[in-house]
């Protein structure tokens, strides 16, 4: 089981004690010139210490074209309350809720500090028993790859569509030979951090650069890779692949660390599980079975309230060995989702089983 020890560590113990600000009077070609500076996407806008709002790069964008003398006073949000005292956990569900990368901390009206996914990201490992995790459990998946002689187009309208910020670049054999960053492609066309962050990469000027030539070394995993080894890797690149014989299957980022702990109090372990029909398996099978399904509830508890998870097995005899024909039922929020699979193993039919229905779920709460 983790353990997670979210609840006794608060914002006070992460966040940063003098943030960025801007005025209500500051105007858009300052605003840019700090986010581009600093690579941030949030910053509050405060009159002394009085927090009088958020201005956020994602709401510059949705506003089209603004003429840059325009003042952030009307481009600022007020962002959910996140106080001193308010613990990790929570501060991790409003910012993944609000799409923010970091938010102000207050106290009634003063601005006390700003709190970012690194903040705290940074205590991770003092807050989360990081070995008993594998990054099979949080990663993303499929991972999203681009081939390494491709154009370079061919990668910036992927990193555009998808709004990613990194692909792994793949041989001939689909093995893993590098990184390609959305920073690499803005250089390559000569575009502003700002307008990368949206994924405007201008026209087609480096149509002739193929993907390899811009290429960063990969930073990848095994699947069984325990998550305690990530942190540090995720400090110099935002990206670690996760491979299976050097293909990629999946990638861990900040991001998904950070549902790691959001997901405290809903992590799939008090889910009720019932697998049905296996009475012909073996205890210790079974055992290992439940042992698979609890691990991608886990998984599926990153998206959704699980509430229950049924697994029945249908065993064939072909030729003198067993097939299996399995079945998930997963109640969740009210609803249900179901699918199934077959296959000649038990234990690898209910993994591929698990991983599909997990697939499922977390691709229709993108």
């Amino acid at each position: 089981m983790v353990e997670l020890k979210a609840k006794e560590f608060k914002v006070s113990d992460a966040m940063s004690r003098e943030p960025i600000t801007l005025t209500e009077d500051s105007v858009l070609t300052e605003a840019l010139g700090l986010m581009e500076g600093e690579e941030i996407h949030e910053i509050p806008v405060a009159r002394r210490e009085r927090l009088l709002g958020l201005l956020t790069l994602d709401d510059i964008m949705k506003r089209g074209k603004l003429q840059p003398k325009t003042k952030v006073k009307s481009l600022m949000r007020y962002p959910p309350k996140i106080s001193p005292d308010m613990n990790l956990i929570e501060a991790s569900r409003i910012l993944l809720d609000n799409g923010f990368r970091g938010s102000p901390v207050v106290g009634g009206e003063l601005l006390l500090g700003f709190i970012s996914r690194g903040d705290i990201l940074s205590k991770i490992p003092e807050m989360v028993d990081l070995k008993n995790i594998t990054a099979e459990e949080i990663m993303s998946e499929p991972a999203i790859t681009v081939m390494e002689h491709q154009p370079l187009t061919v990668a910036k309208d992927v990193l555009r569509d998808l709004r990613i910020r990194a692909l792994p670049a793949i041989d001939e054999n689909g093995k893993l030979v590098g990184i390609l960053t959305q920073t690499a492609v803005a250089k390559a066309f000569a575009v502003s951090w700002v307008r990368a962050q949206r994924g405007d990469f201008g026209g087609d000027k480096a149509v002739k650069v193929e993907v390899m030539s811009l290429l960063d070394p990969p930073i990848w995993v095994e699947r069984d890779t325990p998550v305690s080894d990530i942190p540090k890797m995720l400090e110099s690149s935002g990206h670690c692949v996760v491979v299976e014989g050097l293909v990629p299957v999946g990638t861990v980022t900040p991001k998904d660390l950070l549902e790691l702990v959001a997901r405290e109090g809903r992590g799939g372990e008090g889910v009720m599980v019932q697998l049905v029909g296996a009475e012909e398996e073996s205890n210790i099978t079974v055992e290992m079975a439940y042992e698979v399904i609890h691990r991608y509830a886990r998984k599926i508890a990153r998206a959704v309230k699980l509430e229950s998870i049924a697994v029945t097995v249908g065993r064939i005899d072909k030729g003198g060995k067993p097939y299996y024909e399995l079945t998930c039922r997963v109640l969740y929020e009210g609803r249900v989702s179901t699918n199934k699979e077959e296959g000649w193993g038990f234990l690898p039919t209910i993994h591929e089983l698990m991983r599909e229905q997990t697939r499922i779920l977390l691709h229709k709460k993108r």
